[in-house]
Formats: C-alpha cells, sequence, structure tokens
C-alpha cells in the first residue's frame, strides 16, 4: 500500500518536457560579409550624379530612429520551424554607434540673437537683442536670448520664440568634434538640446543643456542567437580591433563616368572619407574592405557606402545659410528645433525624434541595430540553408523527459528496513524462548485439547472465547506433555515439559 498509494511513490518516477536536437529542419538567421545594396549614378549627359540607399536600408533608418532597441531587435531575419532554436556564436558586418559627451568643450559668448529669426519658417523679426551663443570645437552653435525660461513639464514657453536643439550631422572625421580618427564613420550628428529637467529659476543661458555628439560606423559585430518559443534573443558585442584595410577604398584608375580628373582630390579629405560628395560622384570606387584580427575581411560596396551616405545627406541634414542677415552668425548647424508662433517646427521633420529622445545615445544604439538588420538581411534567404548569407544552427523539438528521483524512495528504504529489524528481533525472541514456528493456527488446540481446556470450557460464545485467547500466550513444549502443572505467571498459560 505504501508503494501504491504514498506520495513518495508518486514522486518516484517524474516526467518534464526537455528539449532534444534535431535534423529533420534546418534554422537560419540572416548574417553577410558583404553589403551591395544601394544605388550610385555619375553625371551622364544633362543628368546630375544621384545616389540613395536600398529601399530596405531607409525602412530600417526610420525604425530605427522611432524604435526601442529591443523592438528592432525583434525585427531580426531568421527561421526557425520548431520555434526553439540555437546558433553557435557567428560574425557579421554591422553597424555600431558610439556618443561622447561635449559638455567640457564648450565656449560661449554674447552676440545677436538672430538664430531664431534665420530659423523660423516665417522669418520673423520678433527676437532681436542680445543674448548668449554655446559653441562646440566644430563650429555647432545655439543661440538665444538671454532670461529665457523654458519649463516643458508645464508647457509654458517665451512668447518671444526659443531655439529647443541645434544639430550638425557630416560624413566627414575632419568636421566632427570627437571622431576624427575613425575612417568608417556613416553619419555623426552633433547635438546641442536644452533639458526636460529645467525648472521656472532656470534661465538662458544657465538653462541645462545637453551637449553630446553621436556617430554611426562599420563595423563587425560577434553575435550569439537564440530562439525559445518563437522569440528571437541576441546578444551581441563589438569585435575589437576592426579596421579600414589600407588598400580600399581607392579609386580606380581610369574608370570614372563624367567625373573630371581626380588629381586634385587624392589628398583631400573629400576621397578618405566615406561621404558622398558630388565633386567625387562618377569615379568607380574599390570596396570598403575591414579587416579583422581572425584574418576575416567584410565588404561594403560603393553602392552600399555612397548610397547610404547620401540618404543620410537627404534625411538628417537641412541646408541653411547663416550668414543672410546683416550681421552673419558664425557656425554651422543643418538641423533644429525651436518655438516660435504657437507651435513647435522641426526641420528635417526626422529632428522631432532627437528633440524628444528621453536618451540619444539609447536612440542611436537604436539606429544601429535596425541598419544592421538590413545589412544582414540584404541576400539573407530563409530557405538558403547553403548560402553564404545564411548562418546554419540547430533545431529543437520538445519531448516528455521521464526521470526516476531516488530520493524519494527513502520512505520504503525506511519501512523494509524496519521491517526486518522486527523480523530479526521475533525470530531471536522467539529463539531465545525455544517455542517452536506453530504461528496462529487451529491444528495445535485440536492436537491438545486438555491443555486448552479450561481457558475455553465453559466460554457461551465465540466472543467469549476469542476475548480470552487474547488475553493468553500458549507455549507447546517441544516434546509432548501430560500431566504438567499450569503456571499463569505474567499472564502466561505455560506448560512444561514432561
Amino acid at each position: 500500500m505504501a508503494l501504491a498509494l504514498d506520495p513518495f511513490a508518486q514522486q518516484l518516477v517524474q516526467t518534464e518536457p526537455r528539449s532534444t536536437n534535431t535534423t529533420a529542419w534546418t534554422p537560419t538567421i540572416a548574417r553577410t560579409d558583404r553589403y551591395a545594396k544601394g544605388f550610385d549614378r555619375g553625371p551622364s549627359g544633362p543628368k546630375l550624379p544621384f545616389a540613395d540607399a536600398d529601399l530596405s536600408m531607409k525602412v530600417a533608418v526610420i525604425n530605427g530612429m522611432i524604435h526601442t532597441l529591443q523592438e528592432v531587435g525583434n525585427l531580426t531575419s531568421f527561421n526557425c520551424p520548431t520555434g526553439n532554436c540555437t546558433w553557435e556564436p557567428f560574425e557579421s558586418l554591422a553597424v555600431c554607434s558610439s556618443c561622447n559627451s561635449l559638455e567640457n568643450q564648450l565656449t560661449r559668448y554674447i552676440n545677436l540673437t538672430q538664430l531664431i529669426n534665420i530659423l523660423d519658417i516665417y522669418e520673423t523679426f520678433a527676437i532681436w537683442t542680445y543674448g548668449t551663443t554655446l559653441r562646440t570645437n566644430n563650429d555647432l552653435i545655439i543661440n538665444n536670448a538671454d532670461n529665457l525660461t523654458y519649463v516643458p513639464l508645464t508647457g509654458k514657453v517665451p512668447e518671444s520664440g526659443i531655439v529647443y536643439m541645434t544639430a550638425y550631422g557630416t560624413g566627414n572625421p575632419s568636421a566632427t568634434a570627437s571622431f576624427q580618427d575613425n575612417d568608417l564613420l556613416i553619419w555623426p550628428t552633433t547635438i546641442f538640446r536644452l533639458q526636460a529637467k529645467a525648472g521656472p529659476e532656470n534661465r538662458w543661458p544657465d538653462l541645462p543643456t545637453e551637449a553630446i555628439e553621436c556617430a554611426l560606423y562599420y563595423c563587425v559585430k560577434r553575435y550569439k542567437s537564440t530562439v525559445y518559443n518563437g522569440v528571437l534573443s541576441e546578444d551581441e558585442s563589438i569585435v575589437d580591433n576592426v579596421r579600414r584595410s589600407p588598400g580600399s577604398w581607392q579609386i580606380q584608375p581610369n574608370r570614372y563616368s563624367g567625373a573630371p580628373g581626380h588629381t586634385h582630390f587624392e589628398n583631400s579629405s573629400e576621397v578618405s572619407s566615406l561621404e558622398y560628395s558630388n565633386q567625387t560622384a562618377g569615379f568607380y570606387w574599390t570596396d570598403l574592405v575591414l579587416e579583422t584580427d581572425s584574418v576575416a575581411s567584410y565588404n561594403v560596396s560603393q553602392q552600399g557606402v555612397r548610397g547610404i551616405s547620401a540618404y543620410f545627406q537627404t534625411t538628417l541634414r537641412e541646408e541653411v545659410d547663416l550668414g543672410q542677415d546683416a550681421t552673419p552668425i558664425s557656425g554651422v548647424l543643418n538641423g533644429w528645433a525651436l518655438y516660435f508662433g504657437g507651435s513647435a517646427q522641426y526641420s528635417p521633420t526626422i529632428m522631432q525624434t532627437l528633440w524628444e529622445s528621453a536618451n540619444i545615445s539609447a536612440t542611436f544604439d537604436a539606429l544601429g541595430r535596425s541598419m544592421s538588420n538590413a545589412i544582414r538581411a540584404a541576400e539573407y534567404s530563409a530557405d538558403g540553408a547553403n548560402s553564404s548569407t545564411a548562418q546554419v544552427g540547430t533545431a529543437q523539438v520538445t519531448v516528455v523527459w521521464y526521470s526516476i528521483k531516488w530520493g524519494w524512495i527513502v520512505l520504503h528504504a525506511v519501512l523494509v528496513l524496519v521491517g526486518l529489524v522486527f523480523l530479526a528481533i521475533t525470530i531471536r525472541e522467539t529463539a531465545s524462548m525455544r517455542v517452536p514456528a506453530w504461528k496462529s493456527h487451529s491444528l495445535p488446540a485440536l492436537a491438545f485439547p486438555d491443555q486448552v481446556d479450561n481457558l475455553l470450557s465453559d466460554a457461551g460464545s465465540v466472543a467469549v472465547m476469542e476475548q480470552r485467547a487474547a488475553k493468553y500466550q500458549v507455549r507447546f513444549a517441544a516434546r509432548g506433555c501430560d500431566t504438567a502443572p499450569m503456571t499463569e505467571a505474567t499472564g502466561l498459560v505455560q506448560r512444561t515439559p514432561s
């Protein structure tokens, strides 16, 4: 009964769902060694040079600007038929992001507050007084009238207008504040913006202001990917010491389409940088090659490099002439957010995402992750397990696993042990009393009626017989007994052997 009914017995054999590898399906996930999507056309007759990114890359940039890192991570291309798959760590061409604070590199000076007049779409002259300008070491400026108060939590803004944010984006490392040594840059952006922690006691130029520069650049990432219950999870890290191959991204001699001679460009930053420029449009370039310490190489084609750069220029940059007023402003910017005339203004419109971002660094991380997805998936085919753009993994299926938990047998072991001990004690006690193994049987009483007649002779019913029998123990000698006297010591009716 203990084996059948006891809870310990029920726990002895246990079941649990487990994943086991199967070769019936081949899971894949996107990766790539080379990106070649995009468009780049040189000047040809009346046609001007033109470059643009692939549509999937454009979508990836917008997704990265408006979604979180986790949300864009869920858009990675993969194929896992069973819903549970794993991949060994692998490397792929990708886009990385990095941000540097410029708080310790700022200068300020007094000048006229004509910046809002230049940027405001109404071209008003409502502000024309002296104020303070902040400047980074790559000449990005932000300028407002002194003593302006901005409290974003209450929506209180000055009637005279205020510049919320200015930005300067470029693809040329020499024009950046903190990425001049990075020759893999795609698009760095320097940003000035007011912070939401401003209070009514804060006034320009002492309003809390954030100065930061964030950059996107080509890199190689190492991924460890798993899919559990259909949900992808990826741990990614940047491969160290990735560098631009010295012989890559070079103008190919005697290969150009409608472009002038290029000897005067060979030592300029326009040639060494990855920024798209009409001045170098029409030339044919070798691939941009990224090298790693493992001797692996990753390539980006001319169409990829110039197409992505051109798209960033048209999406995250709005040209403005700061010298159009009688008193020109010295500085640069090509993106801004401001308040004037009862509403906010953003130019280009994507600047709204940077102004409203709770964390600019996190926004650029999401942007880099989203662009990496597009690069990895550029040539990926979910059913192309043999393609170089697909990383093959291992699929798992769920099976019922039976296991014996031997610890739960302890109760039964104790029962058996106690039973053995009880049996041993019984055998020892019986042997010491020299009692034969008659056990509980009616034949001994029939064989020796004269020895038990005094116990049962006057019993009137079976119940009385059972009561008397329960009170006495009768021991029969090994040999026959005739007239041996009965003794009732300690409740024992005993016949001594003759």
